[in-house]
C-alpha cells in the first residue's frame, strides 16, 4: 500500500507478549511513527552518545536539517519513545472497517484438539461466496493453513 506522500512505509511491528497481575497473556503492539520513518530516510538522525537517546545530525555546509521541537524548545537530543506508537490489537470490532481480520469460526490451536482437515472444508465451503481477503480473514485459519503448507 502506498503512503499519501508517496513513499513506502515500514510494516514493522514489535509485538510483547507478557503476563498481567491476573496472570492473563497480554500483548502490546508498537511501531515507529511515520514522521520518524521519513527524518531517517532523508538522514537527518544522527549518532547519539547515549543508547536511549536519538540525536539530529549536525548539518553540513549550506545545508539545513529539519528541528525536532520537544514542548515547545528545539532539542538536539531526545528520548527514543517520542516517536514510539502503539497499535491497537485483540478482538476485531464488526462496526470498524479498519480491521482486517473480522471472521473468528475457525477452531482455536490452543483451544482443545487441533483442527482437522474436514473443519477446513468446512470453513472454505461455508465462506465459499465471499472475497478472498474476506474469506481468509480469521487468524486462526491462517495459522492453520501455514502450518499444513510448512512455510
Amino acid at each position: 500500500m502506498d503512503h499519501p506522500i508517496g513513499y513506502q512505509v515500514s510494516k514493522q511491528v514489535t509485538v510483547v507478549c507478557k503476563k498481567n497481575e491476573f496472570g492473563e497473556t497480554v500483548f502490546d503492539a508498537y511501531m515507529v511513527s511515520d514522521m520518524a520513518q521519513a527524518l531517517e530516510r532523508d538522514g537527518v538522525f544522527g549518532e547519539s552518545k547515549d543508547r536511549k537517546k536519538m540525536c539530529v545530525r549536525t548539518p553540513g555546509q549550506n545545508e539545513l536539517v529539519p528541528a525536532v521541537l520537544m514542548e515547545g524548545q528545539n532539542v538536539k537530543e531526545f528520548d527514543q519513545l517520542f516517536f514510539v506508537v502503539q497499535l491497537a490489537h485483540g478482538f476485531t470490532d464488526e462496526k470498524k472497517d479498519y480491521s482486517i481480520l473480522k471472521i473468528r469460526d475457525f477452531p482455536g490451536f490452543n483451544r482443545g484438539a487441533p483442527p482437522q482437515h474436514a473443519e477446513y472444508k468446512g470453513y472454505l465451503k461455508k465462506y465459499a461466496g465471499m472475497s478472498p481477503e474476506r474469506r481468509f480473514a480469521d487468524f486462526n485459519l491462517l495459522l492453520y493453513i501455514a502450518e499444513i503448507l510448512d512455510p
